[in-house]
């Protein structure tokens, strides 16, 4: 992902946590209603020696938690977080996440059995780590020493798909395939979610480990627009910049406006930013992946027909 060195006034900039094949099939798919303008920000890397913020996931949305560490004297941290998984007779498959209706009291009482469980676990990759949540939804695990080579994709990448497609990689992965069998375990048999199947809610039956990162981890200092939003990813990204005071908290229902940054899920800030394009709030959107920048604007009624007749 790159950040413009400078944003046009009257754009506003959406960092995007995919690759940019995923950007452009996205305006494959969308062609005929938005162009790409010529003339795209120059733009300049975020860190220096990995373009793809999945590489800093964790870190960065911890870094976006809270001002302090949770915990001292950590060297890694891994985003670690609920995850409702379904099972058929060939696979199985990540259906809900984040589990926005998993209770604060609930995802506690789950996060105390999983640290208790991981705290007795012997092997000495994990010894001594702690298991922190930042909200109900958000857990992460940091510990001591060198962190376990565990590499998943980012849950959002994979909803509703065949994870034998996206195997777990990296020379420590048995462990996780362990622990991750393990606490499907712990969870079938837990009162939590008992409670929740007999309220008509679906189990939390998995954890998903993903954006290993080592920390603290800080980069140099850039010059950054101005971020609105409360996506701790992003907002956690500024703050690893140096950029604490161009963070600005926002409810997410507010209109995209020019000269900004839309911190959060793609699939939320996306549709904010069309629609301020479309409503001639502001001429274009500039959208960044990894090593690719679209800048989108709106074609005339004539070249939205032309288009629509085209396809």
């Amino acid at each position: 992902m790159k950040l413009p060195a400078q944003l046009p006034p009257d754009a506003c900039w959406l960092p995007f946590s995919g690759t940019s094949r995923e950007l452009r099939a996205w305006h494959s798919q969308h062609a005929a209603d938005y162009a790409l303008r010529p003339g795209a920000p120059r733009g300049v890397r975020l860190h220096t020696d990995a373009v793809d913020p999945r590489a800093h996931y964790a870190r960065w949305r911890l870094l976006g938690e809270s001002d302090a560490a949770p915990v001292a004297n950590a060297n890694w941290c891994v985003a670690l977080d609920p995850v409702v998984l379904a099972a058929d007779q060939t696979d199985v498959r990540i259906m809900q996440w984040p589990v926005s209706d998993l209770a604060a009291d609930a995802a506690q009482a789950l996060a105390t059995d999983v640290a208790v469980h991981l705290r007795d676990d012997d092997d000495p990759r994990i010894a001594g780590a702690t298991l922190w949540q930042a909200c109900a939804t958000r857990w992460y695990l940091l510990g001591a020493g060198q962190a376990p080579d565990i590499r998943n994709v980012q849950p959002e990448r994979v909803i509703g798909q065949a994870l034998r497609d996206f195997p777990t990689d990296g020379a420590d992965a048995a462990l996780w395939r362990r622990i991750s069998t393990e606490i499907q375990m712990l969870f079938h048999a837990h009162s939590r979610n008992a409670q929740r199947q007999a309220s008509g809610l679906t189990a939390v039956n998995g954890l998903w480990w993903f954006g290993t990162a080592s920390l603290p981890g800080s980069l140099q200092t850039l010059a950054m627009p101005e971020l609105v939003g409360s996506d701790a990813l992003w907002r956690g990204c500024w703050r690893a910049h140096g950029a604490h005071d161009q963070v600005r908290m926002e409810d997410s229902a507010q209109p995209a406006v020019a000269g900004v940054a839309l911190g959060g899920h793609v699939g939320e800030t996306l549709p904010r930013a069309l629609a301020a394009l479309a409503g001639g709030d502001i001429a274009a959107v500039v959208i960044d992946a990894d090593g690719d920048t679209l800048t989108l604007a709106r074609p005339s009624l004539l070249q939205r027909l032309t288009n629509r007749l085209r396809a």
